[in-house]
């Protein structure tokens, strides 16, 4: 789980990386147009849209799968969890499900915004997860 949380983390922080480089070149590129700047707006919007079309397909197509999977070795492994771990299972569920009905648009807009689908929820459970990996690894050099 450990390691699906850290694939997650990197595609997250590339997502971010991009997103303030592309609201930067954007911001400069509109502050250069002058009197094009509907012109300059046009040109440049479909290349910025497909920014925001790619995080959208990879968030409902590769990363939502990725939490998916992390339930499914949950459950499988149940057993095997830790009892401050098994905390944090509703959670994560939760987090899932409320993606799943948005992308099903299963999920009113303004339920969805009152009932926030934000990884900082997930939170306690990757630090739970680091935790006891540490732990664990320790014990396994002793």
């Amino acid at each position: 789980m450990l390691a699906i949380r850290e694939r997650l983390r990197a595609k997250l922080e590339t997502s971010l990386k991009i997103n303030s480089a592309a609201s930067a070149a954007w911001e400069r590129e509109i502050g250069e147009a002058g009197d094009r700047l509907e012109e300059v707006r046009q040109e440049l919007r479909p290349e910025y849209d497909n920014i925001i079309e790619y995080n959208n397909q990879q968030l409902r197509d590769e990363l939502i799968p990725l939490y998916v999977q992390m339930i499914d070795l949950f459950t499988a492994k149940m057993h095997l969890a830790e009892a401050s771990t098994r905390t944090h299972f509703p959670a994560l569920v939760e987090f899932v499900e409320l993606w799943q009905r948005t992308f099903r648009r299963a999920l009113p807009r303004r339920v969805a915004e009152q009932i926030s689908a934000n990884e900082k929820r997930l939170l306690p459970l990757y630090d739970d997860l680091e935790k006891n990996f540490e732990r664990l690894q320790s014990v396994l050099k002793q």
